[in-house]
C-alpha cells in the first residue's frame, strides 16, 4: 500500500474518559484523532505506521513522541539531506493503540473530489523507515538494487482487510516473521553474473558487509551457481539476516544466521516470479541453509482466519524461549495456480506484525 493516501472514515469510536481524543477507523487499523474534528465517511490522508514523516505546522505535536530530526540514507534511500523526519510508531493512548496519522485533505490543499486510495506519498514528502544495521557490518556498496528482481515487503494484514475472503479455500501456511537485516543472492545463467545484496542496495562481494561474509559462510555463490546450472535458470534466493550484533537479537540466536524465505526465477534478465512453496524447500535442501521457522499450515477460512484472531495471534507467538516476537507471515502455498492476486497485494502473501513488539 502507498505510504500516504486518501481514504475514508469507516467509524468513529469514543474513548471513555477522553475529553478530547477518540479513535478514527480507517481500513483496518485505527488511529487517535482529535475529538469532534472527523466524521465517519470523510475523506482524510492516511499516513502509514513505520514511515519518517518531514515536518509540517499541523503536526508538530508529534515532536513531543518522536522528535522531529535528520537521518541518515541508511534509515531510508529517499531521505532527503538537511530535512528533518518524525518516525510514525505503534502508540497508546489510555490504553488504545493509535497507529498511523490522520490528517485533513486540507492540510496538503487536496481537492474533495481526489479519488480514494490515490496515492499522495510525494506531496507528503513521507518516506520508508528501514531498520539500519551497525555501521560495522554495511560494508561496501556495488550500485542499486537489481530491477529485475522484486523486493521483499509483504503487505501488513491491516491494509487488506477488505480482500481476506479472496483468500478462501486456499492452503496457506505460516512462518515466523524473523526481525533482522533482508538479504537477497542470485547467481544469471547466460551473463554468469552472481550478486550480493541488502535490502536496497547490491554490495561488493569483497566488500566486508555482513552479506557477504554470510555467503561466504554458508558457500552461497558455488552452491547457486551449481544449482541454476543444473537447472538452466537464473534465481535469486530471499531471506534474513538475524543474530547478534543485528536489530537487538531478539529471539537471541548464536552468532548470525540466514532464514530464506523467498525465491524467484528471474526471467530474461528482466523480470522474475516467486516460486512455490516446494521449490524454496527444495532449494534449503541443496544449498543447505535453514528457512524461516514454520508455523502451521491450513485451508484459508475469513470466519475464522479475521483480522482480530490474526492480531492476537500474533501477541503469543514463542520462538527460541523468546514469548514476543514480530509477527508472522501467511502465503499460499501453490501461489502460481490460483491467477493474480487481488488489488494491492503484489503476492497472494501478507504478513500480521505483533502490536505489543518494540523494535
Amino acid at each position: 500500500m502507498n505510504l500516504a493516501s486518501i481514504q475514508i472514515i469507516d467509524k468513529i469510536i469514543p474513548i471513555p474518559g477522553a475529553d478530547k481524543i477518540e479513535l478514527a477507523q480507517v481500513l483496518g487499523w485505527q488511529a487517535v484523532v482529535e475529538k469532534n474534528k472527523y466524521k465517519e465517511g470523510e475523506k482524510i490522508i492516511y499516513i502509514q505506521l513505520d514511515t519518517l514523516l518531514p515536518y509540517h505546522p499541523d503536526y508538530a505535536f508529534l515532536e513531543r513522541s518522536s522528535p522531529f530530526k535528520c537521518y541518515g540514507v541508511e534509515y531510508g534511500i529517499d531521505i532527503k539531506e538537511g530535512v528533518k523526519y518524525t518516525r510514525l510508531k505503534t502508540a497508546k493512548f489510555l490504553g488504545n493503540i493509535s497507529q498511523g496519522l490522520i490528517m485533513p485533505l486540507a492540510t496538503y490543499n487536496l481537492d474533495i473530489n481526489i479519488e480514494t486510495d490515490a496515492d499522495v506519498s510525494e506531496i507528503v514528502g513521507v518516506v520508508k523507515y528501514s531498520k539500519p544495521i551497525h555501521v560495522s557490518m554495511c560494508g561496501s556498496a556495488k550500485g542499486s538494487f537489481p530491477s529485475f528482481i522484486t523486493k521483499t515487503d509483504e503487505e501488513r494484514i491491516q491494509n487488506i482487510k477488505n480482500v481476506l475472503p479472496m483468500f478462501n479455500g486456499k492452503e496457506v501456511y505460516e512462518t515466523l516473521k524473523v526481525d533482522g537485516t533482508s538479504a537477497t543472492y542470485y547467481y544469471l545463467v547466460d551473463k554468469d553474473e552472481f550478486g550480493i545484496c541488502s535490502r536496497n542496495m547490491q554490495m561488493l562481494e569483497d566488500g566486508g558487509s555482513i552479506y557477504a561474509l554470510i555467503a561466504e559462510r554458508y558457500q552461497i555463490k558455488d552452491r547457486l551457481i551449481a544449482y541454476c546450472k543444473t537447472l538452466n535458470k537464473s534465481i535469486a534466493i530471499q531471506g534474513e539476516i538475524a543474530g547478534q550484533g543485528i536489530q537487538g537479537n531478539k529471539l537471541k540466536i548464536e552468532g548470525q544466521k540466514l532464514f530464506l524465505f523467498t525465491a524467484q526465477e528471474i526471467i530474461g534478465g528482466t523480470h522474475s516470479k516467486y516460486l512455490s512453496a516446494k521449490s524454496l524447500s527444495t532449494i534449503c535442501e541443496l544449498l543447505s541453509i535453514r528457512s524461516v521457522p514454520f508455523l502451521q499450515r491450513y485451508i484459508f477460512d475469513s470466519s475464522k482466519n479475521t483480522l482480530e484472531n490474526y492480531l492476537k495471534e500474533a501477541t503469543q507467538l514463542e520462538y527460541n524461549g523468546v514469548n514476543c516476537c514480530e509477527g508472522k507471515v501467511i502465503r499460499v502455498i501453490e501461489e502460481d495456480a490460483h491467477g493474480a492476486p487481488p488489488r494491492g497485494l503484489s503476492r497472494w502473501s501478507f504478513k500480521v506484525i505483533n502490536n505489543e513488539y518494540k523494535d
